[in-house]
């Protein structure tokens, strides 16, 4: 998820860029592609946050003990 740890100077982001020898921008454009996520991007905070709404609001009453991942496709199984 696109968090500060990410995009925040200091943070993992920039150490992992500075590893690949590329800018904190060119690591968090390249990873989606580089993990494989079949959405091509990284998730926003907004939808994780949209989907905690979603599941408090009684629109989903009969959901639980359910695992809902929200990777842009990174993790693939059936």
């Amino acid at each position: 998820m696109r968090t500060a740890v990410w995009t925040e100077p200091g943070g993992t982001g920039d150490t992992l860029a500075r590893r690949a020898g590329v800018s904190r921008e060119e690591l968090l454009d390249g990873l989606p592609a580089t993990l494989g996520m079949s959405t091509g991007r990284i998730t926003e905070p907004a939808e994780v946050a949209a989907l905690v709404v979603f599941l408090a609001s009684g629109k989903a009453p009969n959901i639980n003990g359910s695992d809902l991942v929200i990777d842009g496709g990174l993790r693939k199984e059936l």
